[in-house]
């Protein structure tokens, strides 16, 4: 029996049905991966937005930290040049900008003390040009160290500045803490006492406010903060790009358990 072979036509309609179900397949391929794309960037945005809170929650809480001393109404730690350190400025609050002061942890003990050199234990480590803050149960000041000098169980800090009076034993040395944050071409900077940078992408805008306790009530405020001491509490609200979509997330940071 003679076999009949596939017409003009027919070989048509199937190469023309075959190129329909190709481009089917490439739609779907590409929608995935977009669909995949967005997922991953959407992934991204939110751990960014999370990294974002941590890192003001830490440094928020740990405001006016300087160890066993507690900041007080009108007491100023001993300032170096423009850097200071008090009750009233350990947050500095505006509405789109935020400043937070404090020690930072884990600290080196102060084993011995000349004019311009302390001996402190090795737990933290100092680098040249940073500032720290040196404090006991009486008071406190800021340095400069111009060298770290490592030995084997202590380091030596070389300073700018006399010491502007005597620490015993046992007090702390830390790095002395000061990040303003703020928004900058679209991105989150985080600068340091020192003028280092840190910058987060994809940060269209940052509002801060704060809440402090009037007349036994709760009042919110995002003007400048005259009397950071008082502050129980920080609002922030951040505006992310997200490939073009805008998203808005807000963040409460609680202060009252720190205040207590």
């Amino acid at each position: 029996m003679r076999q009949r072979g596939l017409s003009l036509l027919e070989c048509l309609v199937t190469v023309f049905l075959s190129i329909i179900i190709m481009q089917l397949i490439s739609y779907v391929y590409i929608g995935s991966i977009q669909t995949a794309d967005h997922i991953s960037s959407t992934f991204q945005s939110d751990h960014e937005l999370i990294r974002i809170f941590k890192i003001l929650e830490d440094d928020i809480k740990q405001a006016g930290y300087m160890g066993c001393k507690k900041l007080v109404p009108n007491e100023m730690i001993y300032p170096y040049l423009k850097y200071n350190f008090k009750y009233e400025n350990q947050l500095t609050i505006n509405k789109n900008e935020l400043t937070v002061r404090h020690a930072s942890l884990p600290f080196s003990t102060l084993l011995s003390s000349q004019l311009n050199r302390i001996t402190v234990s090795a737990e933290t480590p100092f680098e040249n040009n940073e500032l720290i803050l040196i404090s006991d149960c009486f008071g406190g000041e800021i340095a400069k160290v111009t060298q770290v000098i490592n030995c084997p169980k202590t380091k030596i800090l070389q300073l700018a500045n006399k010491l502007q009076r005597h620490y015993g034993a046992e007090a702390e040395v830390s790095h002395f803490v000061m990040n303003h944050y703020y928004v900058d071409k679209s991105q989150l900077m985080v600068e340091d006492s020192n003028g280092n940078v840190d910058a987060i992408s994809d940060v269209a805008a940052i509002y801060f406010s704060y809440y402090v306790i009037r007349n036994n009530e709760l009042m919110e405020s995002n003007s400048s903060a005259t009397d950071a001491g008082e502050i129980v509490g920080v609002k922030i609200q951040v505006n992310m790009n997200d490939h073009g979509a805008k998203k808005t997330l807000y963040h409460y940071i609680s202060r009252k358990d720190v205040l207590l």
